[in-house]
């Protein structure tokens, strides 16, 4: 559905959607549990998070996490937001298309919606967990994936204070942010293993305390999301943590060796992983959206950037549906004479907004 948003190609929607369509179906029949509709999660390699402490919780997490006796199966927060973002997408695509079904995985993603605010958040906790595939009990593991919701931006005022564990240095903000599970969790590892034993080997692939440019990158995406929606309340947050998360693309945050991995120790940086430009996670995205501010709506165009503060920045041609965009900002012209004053979008060669500092506009396309 983004796809299709930026390049409008309405033969080629057409072409997918069947198969989408089929894609959430499938996933529904195979992942449902009972009485709602989150998805349960059967096997923890799935959802690409092996060994998130959640599945071990409801006993006691183990010395041995390799004992079928002492897992559980969850219903876990990002499958079951994937699955959410996935019918909003479905449903864009059948509005698009001129397909009828479009309001059926509409009212399916707000069954989700209700279902992941309903059962999956904690009011004391201020946090969403994962929970037990039969009775719906919490298990109070803090894994990354609780700020998914806040990246499908399904959440509302009474959910905000959640979004502080990203800020505590005792849960989230560690050395190296985010690790994949809080650090309070008790077995929390930063270097990966299970208590003290590297099960996968010592770069094994173990979500429990490691930080993954992955999930950063979800992150970061929900924190620039949840700042444009408060009158920018985290610019500054989303700023500090993208320049850390910048910095992981380097050796030893030397600029002149780009290098990026896995994943990384989440108290000290290293990297704990030799699978070198191992990329699927996205930076890119976040520079073009929220630094520049460009979204892509419908209808239109809208410009919504994050002050990060940067003294000027141009980026360009960016193409969308067949037009050409161009990008600035330059705050004094003292860095960049060469940038005009102010912030400044060109669409195919002409100026159509330039105002005296960032600021929210919309183009109609």
């Amino acid at each position: 559905y983004q796809l299709y948003l930026v390049r409008g190609d309405g033969e080629f929607a057409r072409e997918c959607l069947g198969s989408l369509k089929k894609q959430i179906e499938g996933e529904r029949n195979k992942y449902g549990g009972t009485g709602d509709e989150l998805l349960v999660e059967c096997v923890h390699q799935q959802t690409g998070k092996e060994y998130q402490p959640s599945y071990w919780y409801f006993h006691d997490f183990p010395d041995d996490c390799r004992d079928p006796s002492r897992y559980t199966p969850v219903k876990r927060v990002d499958r079951s937001v994937y699955h959410y973002l996935n019918c909003l997408g479905v449903a864009g695509l059948c509005k698009a298309v001129g397909d009828p079904e479009a309001r059926r995985y509409e009212m399916l993603a707000e069954r989700i919606k209700g279902d992941i605010l309903e059962k999956m958040w904690d009011e004391t906790d201020s946090f969403f967990y994962d929970l037990h595939y039969r009775t719906d009990e919490k298990a109070k593991v803090k894994n990354i994936v609780g700020f998914y919701p806040y990246w499908a931006e399904i959440t509302g005022e009474r959910h905000v204070p959640g979004l502080s564990k990203l800020f505590d240095e005792h849960l989230f903000s560690t050395v190296c942010p985010f690790p994949s599970v809080a650090a309070d969790c008790p077995v929390y590892a930063p270097e990966g293993g299970w208590r003290g034993a590297f099960i996968k080997g010592r770069n094994g692939c173990m979500w429990n305390g490691p930080s993954w440019p992955y999930t950063n990158s979800i992150v970061l995406d929900a924190l620039a999301k949840q700042s444009k929606r408060r009158r920018h309340a985290y610019d500054k947050a989303f700023g500090r943590y993208l320049r850390q998360y910048a910095l992981m693309h380097y050796t030893q945050r030397d600029l002149g060796r780009p290098y990026l991995v896995e994943h990384y120790n989440s108290q000290t940086g290293e990297a704990i992983s030799d699978e070198v430009d191992y990329l699927h996670s996205y930076f890119i995205d976040l520079v073009i959206r929220h630094v520049a501010g460009l979204e892509v709506a419908p209808d239109r165009i809208v410009l919504d950037p994050a002050d990060i503060g940067l003294e000027w920045f141009a980026i360009g041609p960016l193409y969308v549906r067949g037009r050409r965009l161009d990008i600035s900002f330059n705050r004094d012209c003292s860095a960049n004479s060469e940038i005009p004053p102010g912030y400044c979008l060109k669409v195919d060669g002409r100026t159509v907004f330039a105002g005296e500092r960032l600021e929210r506009m919309e183009f109609p396309l």
